[in-house]
């Protein structure tokens, strides 16, 4: 089961929390921070396993490149960074998240979370 928590804007940046769990068990944890760094609007996303360990040293960094009134778009800057992370605010108010990872597979959110859970199942 996937849980997202966005925190309200504040000292100039936005947070987030994800959370994903299966079979009684939290299998990652998820930390994004988006803020401006210089001229750009950049998205650090870190993710953490059961253990609370981050999963890679450095967190993924995105900068964005577009942005509308019902979405933004971001490209990975940092070598392991998604090649594009995208948000969206549909018209019938769901919450969709785009992706395409490092090796060019492009997932929406309901396949990202889908692909995980099954392969967590995988390796009980």
């Amino acid at each position: 089961m996937r849980e997202e928590a966005w925190l309200p804007p504040k000292a100039d940046s936005l947070g987030a929390v994800l959370r994903l769990t299966g079979k009684c068990k939290t299998e990652f944890v998820e930390i994004i921070k988006i803020e401006e760094a210089g001229e750009a609007l950049e998205l650090r996303l870190q993710i953490l396993d059961s253990g609370t360990k981050p999963h890679v040293a450095e967190p993924w960094i995105h900068h964005a490149v577009a942005q509308d009134q019902r979405s933004m778009t971001f490209h990975g800057v940092s070598p392991k960074a998604h090649r594009m992370l995208k948000y969206e605010l549909t018209e019938s108010g769901q919450f969709v998240i785009c992706l395409k990872t490092i090796d060019g597979q492009e997932l929406t959110n309901s396949r990202v979370w889908i692909r995980m859970l099954d392969s967590s199942r995988m390796k009980q």
